[in-house]
């Protein structure tokens, strides 16, 4: 019934079964039979169907509701009871910034897997925000990221070095021979963010309100 009542979850949130079933990577067909089979459980209807649209039933639209938190429950119990599971099996979990080349961490890597070669570790790569909800929802047990966000008192931090911020200009710009620039000397050069196409708005807000940059912005994948 787990299995259905998602597939009923994933029809109301879509509003569509075509895109629920894509959701649900199964056929258009196998999910309606499925929320069938479901209402000939419960013993009544969860949606009223009109042609190819459909509308939640008040039975229906308390049953989500509720089942909603039931399964948000569910699967908190499975992850507890896994974690139970496996108390003898000691793992690391490791975010990392999918941006960073240096070589510290594999060597540091490299030393603990000597020292521990027993206690497997998985490598979650990510962009800066996020890491920082796989480690707000407890995915990681550390993260190795840039600070672009006030250190929280929720976890330990440790500022493991401090590095400076380049900003290539243009040889032929003007600008490019004065001994220092400021950000507001930058602000009739456009930047260009190296930042996916989902991370563009928090990429220039970090640098227009963090790093002071007032000018135009422009995107590149890599």
């Amino acid at each position: 019934m787990i299995r259905q009542i998602r597939y009923f979850q994933s029809v109301v949130r879509n509003n569509s079964f075509s895109e629920a079933a894509q959701e649900c990577h199964i056929s258009q067909s196998a999910i309606s039979q499925q929320i069938q089979a479901l209402e000939r459980e419960l013993g009544f209807y969860l949606l009223e169907r009109k042609n190819r649209k459909f509308i939640l039933t008040p039975a229906g639209e308390y049953f989500y509701k509720k089942s909603l938190v039931l399964i948000a429950d569910y699967e908190r119990m499975c992850r507890e009871a896994g974690k139970l599971a496996k108390e003898d099996k000691a793992a690391l979990v490791i975010g990392y910034l999918r941006c960073y080349s240096g070589q510290e961490f594999h060597l540091a890597l490299e030393e603990f897997s000597a020292k521990y070669p027993d206690v497997p570790v998985k490598i979650e790569y990510g962009n800066h925000e996020e890491l920082y909800e796989l480690l707000r929802a407890g995915n990681v047990d550390l993260v190795l990221n840039d600070q672009r966000r006030a250190f929280s008192d929720q976890y330990v931090n440790l500022i493991l070095t401090v590095g400076k911020e380049y900003i290539e200009i243009l040889s032929r710009n003007p600008i490019a021979s004065l001994p220092s620039v400021t950000t507001q000397e930058l602000k009739n050069v456009p930047c260009i963010l190296v930042a996916s196409r989902e991370q563009r708005e928090n990429e220039q807000e970090y640098y227009r309100d963090v790093v002071g940059f007032q000018g135009d912005f422009l995107y590149a994948e890599n």
